[in-house]
């Protein structure tokens, strides 16, 4: 596979139902979670959505090897609990504040429109909408790529600024469930392996934005180039 879109979607609690794995739906809507307790999560503490003790968690560390390049196209996250989003490729945080300095409130905000990015739209009782998938998508996208280039490692850190109140369990003579709140993050990036990651690298050379369509238009030209030269 020479290039391809993914997105991973974190939330701070419940796992994903094996239907969702077998359709490649995005997970985050009625019939796709399952034991969906959210967790605490402290005011100014992080959590990076592919490794970590809180929701799902990726096996391995994330990274690209020498044969792939990365760009992350659309950080986001809940706007619920003053969530931001913080990209980290090997130490470098994003974003910074204009004296230079990265910290929480200069990460990406979270934005107020329908989750998860992906989802899908269904009624109440989660059968898709008019009986074809619908997916929500948002246009907000970063205006400069982050670039990950071969060999390095990367995180997506989700912050909240304020608490976040998981599942209270109430034992003794009135045992209960207290719901929790739920917060979100997902993060959008294309990946690009062999030829592709190398033309990528030669963009950036080019003073280019790196993209699968910018990928495209450079083979177009080295197809038209070689045309020209046979003729």
């Amino acid at each position: 596979m020479a290039a391809r879109s993914v997105t991973r979607f974190w939330t701070n609690g419940g796992g994903y139902t094996a239907a969702a794995a077998l359709t490649g739906d995005y997970p985050g809507t009625l019939g796709y979670i399952v034991n969906a307790s959210p967790t605490n999560m402290a005011a100014g503490s992080s959590t990076d959505i592919f490794q970590n003790s809180i929701g799902q968690s990726v096996t391995k560390p994330t990274s690209t090897n020498a044969t792939q390049f990365i760009t992350i196209e659309k950080p986001s996250c809940t706007i619920k609990s003053e969530g931001r989003n913080q990209p980290i490729v090997n130490t470098t945080a994003y974003n910074v504040q204009p004296d230079g300095v990265s910290d929480n409130q200069s990460a990406f905000p979270g934005l107020a429109y329908p989750w998860p990015e992906g989802a899908e739209l269904n009624d109440a009782t989660g059968v898709a909408i008019g009986g074809t998938p619908q997916y929500i998508y948002s246009n907000t996208k970063l205006s400069q790529p982050i670039y990950i280039l071969p060999g390095q490692t990367f995180e997506n850190k989700f912050i909240p600024l304020s608490g976040v109140t998981g599942t209270t369990y109430v034992g003794g003579g009135d045992p209960r469930v207290i719901p929790g709140d739920t917060v979100s993050c997902f993060v959008t990036y294309s990946v690009m392996d062999g030829a592709d990651a190398l033309i990528a690298n030669k963009l950036v050379e080019m003073g280019y934005p790196v993209s699968m369509s910018n990928v495209d238009w450079y083979k177009r030209q080295l197809i038209a180039e070689a045309g020209s030269d046979s003729q």
